[in-house]
This record gives structure tokens, C-alpha cells and sequence, in this order.
């Protein structure tokens, strides 16, 4: 057998991942870092690779501000009404102000905008998105990030990212191996961003499984780390053991009865888990209870093993509120009912019923929501 060589640089910025964030990150940072050092790393190619890969259709918001068609605060209204007041209208605001420099940019880069051949407006399909041929969209952002790059690195995965000798909360670097030949790579960087997804179907990079993401993240750890996982499809189960490291104990069965079953094993063994991330049944957003029940129910099998520190997640779990306008009817603002207050829907609003009931509290709520305390 060959012998693998190991690989070294050392780089102002590092970009772990070439998908559309990947290779925008590469691009802003050239932007802004003029006399950088700037490596980009991707474990396909850089040019096909991402969530765009195969194109789009259409660039979901676009102002036309130069038309006057919409304004920044016309999305703030839209964004606050369709996520019923639950929103940071500051962002969405510094996103809209912004949104058309970038289409102007794609357009000047070469990708194909559908235009009115009269007006020279872009073509719309509803109020905010406009059309576009968008095969090529992938590469004419990945060629704008090889112009701005020092070194592009097809074909490498990272495996493990580097933490500074010096400071313990910082990374400092990463290192993978090169996908064709083996050969070891050490990256040593001032600055690392990761802007990686992840498999759910093998060689499918338009979708993610959380289990990945959880294997990669204790393997970086270390500590005799490990993740288990389930999933009652068993083409499922036999997909991710062909993804995952050895890390990771997959187990094809019902979820409640296989919880049940761990958490009696963990009370033997005294092994205490940091986190349940709790995401096995598709939620219907029409009908939410046959998901959110499922759900309540795995809480119920592990509760036993629960202690104040034990983190439980629920994917799919967005806050929502009781909205009311104001009314003053020269004001369009709208205010948060108290009767019935905000609450967690989702996957997550009957664990969340439970959660109060038993005096848990909320760590956080995103599109995910997390609760700890349910046994104090």
C-alpha cells in the first residue's frame, strides 16, 4: 500500500464547505478581507455541490425597489403577518435592504433573469419571487468564489475541526483527508467558518439528518462520546449505518418502545445522556396531533431517566402567538393576546403542555424548541 502524505496550510480564513453559503462566505470574505489568505474546502466539487445543485426556478424575494414594486418595510408587514408577530423586524429589514444588490449581482455574473422584454423589469410569479433559468446558478457563484479564493480543495473531508493550543474556546483549524487518493490534510486557520449540510439519503445533498451532524460532533469530541439512534424503517437504518462511523448505534424499531427499553438499560448501567433530540414522526402542519401525541409519548418512556440537566429537543416545534391589530386603524401594528398566551406548536406543543404542567423550563425556541428541569 502507498503511503498517504499529510498535507499542511496555513490560512487567514478558512471555509469548510462549498455549497451556496460555502461559496458566498468565500466571496463576502474576499470582500472584506482584501489582503487575506482565503481557502475554501468541499468534499464534492465545488461547481455541483450544495442545496442549489440542481437550480432553481426562481429567487424567492426580490424588492424591485428601483421600480418601486416593493419596498424593505412592505417585507417587514409581510414577514410580521405570516409569522403572526413572532419575528425580528430589524434583520428582516437589514435582509430587504439589501436582497436586490445581490440579484443585481447574479445578473451581472451571467445567470439567466427572465425579463419583460418591454420594461426590462424581471418577470414575477407572486409578489416577491422572480424567474429565473437557474441550471447554472450553482456554478456562477462557485466561479465567483474560485476568483476570490487563494485555494480551492475539491474533494477533501473534514472530519474534525482543530481547537487553538492556546485558547480552548476557539477553533483553530481543521483536518480531513482527500476523498480520491487518501492523502491527509491539516488546516491551520485564524478564522474558520463551516457552512456544511449533511446526508439523510445517501449522495442526496438536498436534504439532512440530524444523526450525522450528531456523529460528527462526538467524534470531534471525543471523551467516549456516542450517539444512538432510531428510526422504524429499516431502509432507513441501513442507509445511515453505510454513512455514520461506529459511533453511532442504530436500531430499527418503534421509537417509544425502544426508548423505553434504553432508558431501562441507562438506569442499569448508570449512564447518564446529555440531550434527547426527539424528531421520528412527520408533522402534518394541517394536523399536528398524531405527531405532537408520538412525541409526548417518547418523553413519557425516558421521564424516569431524566435529571435537571437533561436536555430534551424537539424538531419542528416553532413558537406561536394569539395576534390582535391595534385599534387605532392609522396604526397597522399588531399586539400578543395574554388569553390564550404564546405557546409551542409543531411536534413540540404537547411536550410543551407537559413541560409547563411540571414545571420545566424552555432553554430555547427557534424552529426547535429545547427544555430542560423536568425533573428538579
Amino acid at each position: 500500500m502507498a503511503k498517504r502524505k499529510t498535507h499542511q496550510e496555513e490560512c487567514d480564513i478558512l471555509v469548510v464547505g462549498g455549497g451556496m453559503a460555502g461559496t458566498g462566505a468565500t466571496f463576502e470574505a474576499r470582500h472584506w478581507g482584501r489582503d487575506l489568505k482565503i481557502i475554501c474546502v468541499e468534499k464534492a466539487n465545488i461547481d455541483r455541490s450544495g442545496a442549489v445543485a440542481q437550480g432553481l426556478y426562481a429567487i424567492n424575494c426580490y424588492m424591485g425597489m428601483q421600480w418601486n414594486e416593493n419596498q424593505p418595510e412592505d417585507h417587514v408587514r409581510y414577514a410580521r403577518n405570516d409569522l403572526m408577530g413572532l419575528v425580528r423586524e430589524d434583520l428582516g429589514y437589514d435582509m430587504a435592504r439589501h436582497v436586490d444588490s445581490s440579484v443585481h449581482m447574479f445578473d451581472k455574473w451571467g445567470l439567466p433573469m427572465m425579463k419583460d422584454p418591454k420594461t426590462g423589469r424581471y418577470q414575477r410569479e407572486g409578489k416577491w419571487q422572480i424567474m429565473i433559468h437557474g441550471e447554472s446558478y450553482k456554478p456562477i457563484v462557485a466561479e465567483a468564489a474560485k476568483k476570490s479564493a487563494d485555494k480551492i480543495y475539491n474533494r477533501i473531508m473534514i472530519t474534525h475541526l482543530l481547537m487553538d493550543e492556546n485558547d480552548e474556546n476557539r477553533v483553530g483549524g481543521a483536518v480531513g483527508f482527500n476523498m480520491r487518493t487518501g492523502d491527509y490534510h491539516v488546516f491551520r486557520a485564524k478564522t474558520v467558518i463551516v457552512a456544511a449540510g449533511c446526508l439523510r439519503v445517501k449522495d442526496n445533498f438536498l436534504d439532512g439528518q440530524s444523526t450525522l451532524l450528531f456523529d460528527k460532533y462526538t467524534l470531534s469530541r471525543g471523551n467516549d462520546s456516542k450517539v444512538y439512534t432510531v428510526d422504524i424503517n429499516p431502509n432507513s437504518t441501513n442507509i445511515c449505518k453505510k454513512v455514520v462511523s461506529s459511533n453511532v448505534e442504530i436500531t430499527t424499531d418503534d421509537s417509544v418502545h425502544y426508548l423505553n427499553l434504553l432508558c431501562s438499560n441507562f438506569l442499569k448501567n448508570k449512564t447518564n445522556p446529555s440531550m434527547f433530540y426527539l424528531d421520528s414522526f412527520d408533522v402534518d402542519w394541517r394536523y399536528t396531533y398524531p405527531s405532537a401525541a408520538h412525541h409526548l409519548k417518547e418523553l413519557t418512556s425516558i421521564t424516569r431517566l431524566l435529571n435537571k440537566n437533561t436536555l430534551i429537543v424537539v424538531d419542528d416545534s416553532p413558537a406561536f402567538g394569539n395576534l390582535t391589530q391595534t385599534e387605532d386603524e392609522n396604526k397597522t401594528s399588531w399586539k400578543i393576546l395574554n388569553s390564550p398566551a404564546p405557546s409551542i406548536g409543531g411536534k413540540g406543543f404537547l411536550v410543551h403542555e407537559y413541560a409547563r404542567h411540571v414545571g420545566a423550563n424552555v432553554v430555547f425556541s427557534h424552529y426547535q424548541t429545547a427544555w430542560n428541569g423536568f425533573n428538579n
